[in-house]
């Protein structure tokens, strides 16, 4: 059951809680693991702004049954030092950072017998060139996380929305790696993964797959534009920050860092393995 896509996106997030005194905030995690020869290093990914500034930070684990074939209950794992656990992405403009956790899965199975259950995506999610091609301007998306916060306490569960890609996936938003999506982003989306998944779709050339399941890791949400009370358009951080009065609605247009920056991880990581 855990194994088919759509169950396993449930698997896929981690809710990261951060403070520093009185301030507070919410935001998404991902898993995503990297695969160097025979070494496979899992890793939490978010947004730089999520974790910034943050000396606490606490991460709610699903934890799986004895033989980690299904999830039974969760773990609330404190962190100090935490915006010092994350490494950044090498471009100071792109607003990614991951964070290798595998020290403290190895923790709590070693003290307490517990083990995390978690399924993450690599890099065979990521498309192709030639699969970018196949694209159309409107792809169906999926983001899972926990906007405002929300998320289903008692099994520790994100929430999944629908929306569209808002700009072509081919081509670089204004120039960078980036994209537009149609979806309602709100504080505590930060570092939701966005996904093409759907079951009948039709590529550009016409040709139509039915029946056939396609789930695209495309990339991760960074900010969302809003409208002000003046009637400029701003673009914002969805950060939950607590409670607020602010005169900024959202518009419904997420802004998107393209899943590809993911790889520009991969040097500094294999810098820090281990030497055979």
């Amino acid at each position: 059951m855990y194994y088919n896509f759509t169950n396993s996106l449930l698997y896929s997030t981690v809710r990261i809680e951060c403070q520093e005194g009185n301030s507070t905030s919410t935001g998404t995690g991902f898993f995503y693991k990297f695969h160097f020869e025979d070494t496979v290093v899992p890793v939490i990914v978010t947004n730089k702004h999520v974790v910034e500034g943050y000396s606490k930070g606490k991460l709610i684990f699903n934890i799986g049954d004895k033989n980690a074939n299904k999830p039974e209950g969760q773990k609330a794992v404190n962190l100090d030092d935490f915006n010092m656990n994350w490494i950044l992405h090498p471009e100071e403009d792109v607003d990614l950072c991951i964070f290798p956790f595998s020290y403290i899965a190895n923790q709590l199975l070693k003290d307490e017998g517990l083990e995390i259950f978690f399924r993450a995506i690599d890099k065979n999610f990521i498309p192709s060139s030639e699969m970018i091609e196949t694209l159309i301007p409107r792809e169906d998306i999926l983001v899972v996380g926990y906007p405002n916060g929300i998320w289903d306490e008692f099994n520790n569960l994100p929430i999944l929305r629908d929306g569209i890609t808002a700009t072509h996936y081919m081509y670089d938003y204004n120039g960078h790696k980036k994209f537009l999506i149609d979806a309602s982003i709100f504080p505590g989306s930060s570092g939701s993964p966005v996904y093409i998944y759907n079951q009948n779709f039709i590529d550009n050339k016409g040709n139509t797959s039915i029946g056939t399941e396609r789930l695209l890791f495309i990339g991760i949400v960074y900010a969302v534009y809003n409208h002000t009370a003046s009637g400029k358009i701003e673009i914002q951080s969805p950060t939950n920050q607590g409670l607020s009065v602010s005169t900024r609605v959202p518009i419904n247009l997420g802004l998107v860092i393209k899943s590809e920056k993911m790889l520009d991880f991969e040097p500094k990581l294999k810098e820090l393995l281990p030497k055979s």
